[in-house]
Protein backbone atom coordinates (compact mmCIF):
# COMPACT_ATOMS: atom_id res chain seq x y z
CA UNK A 1 0.00 0.00 0.00
CA UNK A 2 1.47 3.70 -1.13
CA UNK A 3 1.25 6.07 1.18
CA UNK A 4 2.18 9.92 1.05
CA UNK A 5 2.35 12.50 4.28
CA UNK A 6 0.20 14.93 4.43
CA UNK A 7 2.62 17.89 3.49
CA UNK A 8 3.36 16.13 0.22
CA UNK A 9 -0.27 15.86 -1.04
CA UNK A 10 -0.30 19.71 -0.36
CA UNK A 11 2.27 20.39 -2.42
CA UNK A 12 1.25 17.85 -5.18
CA UNK A 13 -2.33 19.52 -5.06
CA UNK A 14 -0.57 23.03 -4.85
CA UNK A 15 -2.55 23.82 -1.45
CA UNK A 16 -1.67 24.94 2.18
CA UNK A 17 -0.15 22.12 4.46
CA UNK A 18 -3.39 23.73 6.86
CA UNK A 19 -6.13 23.38 4.16
CA UNK A 20 -4.94 19.45 3.76
CA UNK A 21 -5.02 19.01 8.01
CA UNK A 22 -8.28 20.78 8.06
CA UNK A 23 -9.81 18.77 5.21
CA UNK A 24 -8.24 15.32 7.02
CA UNK A 25 -9.97 16.37 10.53
CA UNK A 26 -13.32 17.57 8.57
CA UNK A 27 -13.34 13.85 6.92
CA UNK A 28 -12.37 11.96 10.12
CA UNK A 29 -15.08 9.83 10.78
CA UNK A 30 -15.19 9.04 6.74
CA UNK A 31 -11.33 8.42 6.30
CA UNK A 32 -10.85 6.27 9.14
CA UNK A 33 -8.53 3.63 8.98
CA UNK A 34 -6.84 5.33 6.04
CA UNK A 35 -5.32 7.90 7.93
CA UNK A 36 -2.06 6.53 8.89
CA UNK A 37 0.21 8.39 11.95
CA UNK A 38 3.70 7.78 13.02
CA UNK A 39 4.74 9.42 16.08
CA UNK A 40 3.12 13.03 15.03
CA UNK A 41 3.33 12.54 11.26
CA UNK A 42 0.21 11.20 9.14
CA UNK A 43 0.38 9.80 6.27
CA UNK A 44 -2.95 9.47 3.42
CA UNK A 45 -3.19 5.91 2.02
CA UNK A 46 -4.16 5.54 -1.85
CA UNK A 47 -8.22 5.36 -0.66
CA UNK A 48 -7.70 8.04 0.98
CA UNK A 49 -6.17 10.03 -1.47
CA UNK A 50 -8.74 9.28 -3.66
CA UNK A 51 -11.70 10.20 -1.30
CA UNK A 52 -9.81 13.97 -0.56
CA UNK A 53 -9.21 14.33 -4.58
CA UNK A 54 -13.03 14.00 -4.95
CA UNK A 55 -14.12 16.14 -1.89
CA UNK A 56 -11.88 18.83 -3.52
CA UNK A 57 -13.20 18.23 -6.73
CA UNK A 58 -16.73 18.39 -5.88
CA UNK A 59 -15.90 22.12 -3.82
CA UNK A 60 -14.39 23.18 -7.06
CA UNK A 61 -17.49 22.73 -9.23
CA UNK A 62 -19.88 24.26 -6.52
CA UNK A 63 -17.53 27.12 -6.61
CA UNK A 64 -17.86 27.41 -10.14
CA UNK A 65 -21.32 27.28 -10.32
CA UNK A 66 -21.77 29.91 -7.82
CA UNK A 67 -19.60 32.42 -10.45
Amino acid sequence: MKTVSLKDYAEQKRVSYEAVRQQVIRYKKELGNHIIRDGRQQFLDEEAVAFLDEKRQKKIRMNKLKL
